[in-house]
């Protein structure tokens, strides 16, 4: 799933949900660096609700999936 977001600036940002990798562990990683990266792109963009709540849910998922809920939930991910 891709999602577009638009910074302070009208820049458009597009975070990829999709995680790549042919194993659990590598899929568990780009997961973890998803999240990563779509902290950093979100830091300079003003949010809907709308857009926070489909963010913070495709990452409850992604968490529940790969064991990171909680780890997601302490950096406020999701």
């Amino acid at each position: 799933m891709k999602i577009t977001l638009t910074d302070r600036t009208g820049k458009k940002v597009v975070i990829d949900t999709t995680l790549s990798g042919y194993s659990y562990k590598r899929k568990k990683e780009a997961a973890r660096q998803l999240a990563i990266d779509t902290q950093a792109a979100i830091a300079d963009c003003s949010l809907y609700g709308s857009q926070l709540a489909t963010l913070s849910s495709i990452f409850e998922t992604i968490g529940e999936r790969f064991g990171l809920l909680t780890e997601f939930r302490e950096n406020g991910i999701c």
